[in-house]
């Protein structure tokens, strides 16, 4: 009856028509939703495995260049010289050169038995044996050339290329170049080798997240609870690209593990990619839906020339915008639930974070009489923290401690409550 009132009675033979004309749209919507969604698909999977492929390459390039550096400095007769006569300060000089010139980030030179001479930045960090306590060292006198990820004294995650020098045999020292997996290196390749909606996570299974290009303090904050090295598995999740919703957010995640010398899991270099149909397919649906409201009034008003109220005009928009919106939500439904693994991660009453104290280095061979410096490391897990309280217990008869250092800290002297 609806019909018949708009209608004049020259256009009730059109109503077939009609009724054709809104099926054949949804069928088109339908098709064109989900062809759309599958080239979409299959491009942003695309270009995912494309970054993945271009940071193994960049990792690949930056270790073989480690290598060479410190191959180069191994033949310079002067560092030869100043190792064999344990002169720091020497060494320390030619390392700032080394690094200033060839843009390494830390470099560190051991003797023949392995007891770090000097390091930098951390220079004050010196005494402990690489060949014993790092992985790196231990493969390094194994291989004379190492090129690999570990984690060190003072870097949670570590690009490095390491060179022994041996003279008649015998080993007179080694000279180790390395790059650290922190914010920096990850904004880095970002800005060089990403796209805008990237973001890239340098993760430790020892500290948790060490390096990020997320900006945003509330996603931080979820992404450093989610990979909290008390809760998070990285045997749970192969190499394969999953979803993860924050915040309402999509990202589409895809993980390059990372091994020491010794093929143990030390972490991960996690890309993302944010991911977010929504708008695109509800730009779609409206501007469908206005095309085929523009194609039906022209079908009759111009080829079958028919009269029809302005109210019938209405109703098919109607019809048009409802039907377009319906087969958006059920597709957006359909293709965030099927394509890929989904985890949410959303705001939670309680936050949980890794905070952890401990030493650095945890174990080491000690020399008599030569000085031997260990951190004290406070690793927050993302928590913003206002006291800390730590008790080292030693026997006073083995060891002596000649000096609490408090440069490159985030301890104050004058703030200290109490020191026994």
């Amino acid at each position: 009856m609806l019909f018949s009132k708009f209608f004049s009675k020259k256009s009730k033979l059109c109503k077939k028509c009609l009724i054709n004309l809104i099926i054949l749209f949804v069928l088109i919507l339908t098709i064109s939703f989900c062809a759309y969604n599958f080239i979409s698909k299959e491009r942003t999977i695309n270009k995912i495995e494309k970054h993945h492929s271009v940071i193994k390459k960049v990792l690949v390039e930056k270790l073989d260049y480690l290598l060479e550096n410190s191959i180069k400095i191994s033949k310079n007769e002067n560092i030869k010289k100043f190792i064999s006569n344990h002169d720091a300060t020497s060494l320390l000089n030619k390392l700032s050169e080394e690094i200033k010139q060839n843009n390494i980030q830390t470099m560190l030179i051991a003797d023949k038995l392995g007891e770090a001479i000097t390091r930098i930045p951390a220079s004050i960090q010196r005494g402990d044996n690489v060949f014993i306590i790092n992985s790196f060292g231990r493969q390094l006198v194994k291989d004379e050339e190492i090129k690999v990820f570990d984690g060190g004294l003072t870097r949670p995650l570590l690009m490095v290329g390491g060179k022994l020098i041996k003279e008649n045999n015998q080993i007179e020292g080694a000279i180790f170049s390395g790059q650290s997996l922190d914010d920096e290196y990850a904004q880095y390749l970002k800005d060089n080798k990403l796209h805008k909606n990237d973001n890239i996570i340098f993760y430790s299974n020892e500290k948790g997240i060490v390096g990020s290009t997320f900006k945003d303090e509330k996603i931080k904050k979820l992404l450093y609870s989610y990979y909290n090295t008390e809760t998070y598995n990285p045997n749970d999740e192969p190499e394969k690209i999953k979803g993860i919703n924050i915040l309402g957010n999509r990202y589409l995640f895809k993980s390059i593990k990372l091994f020491n010398p010794e093929n143990k899991y030390i972490g991960s270099i996690i890309i993302s990619h944010k991911y977010n149909l929504s708008l695109i397919n509800l730009l779609l649906s409206l501007f469908t839906a206005i095309l085929l409201s523009g194609l039906v009034f022209y079908y009759f008003k111009r080829v079958k020339k028919i009269s029809i109220n302005k109210k019938y005009y209405l109703l098919i928009a109607i019809i048009i915008v409802s039907s377009c919106l319906t087969i958006f939500i059920i597709n957006k439904f359909i293709f965030e639930s099927s394509n890929f693994p989904k985890i949410e991660i959303n705001n939670n009453k309680y936050i949980i974070y890794n905070s952890t104290i401990s030493l650095k280095p945890d174990f080491d061979l000690v020399y008599n009489g030569i000085p031997h410096t260990i951190s004290i490391e406070i690793n927050s897990g993302g928590e913003a923290i206002n006291a800390i309280e730590s008790v080292l217990k030693y026997d006073p008869q083995k060891i002596q401690i000649r000096d609490v250092i408090y440069s490159r800290s985030i301890c104050d002297e004058d703030k200290f409550i109490e020191k026994i």
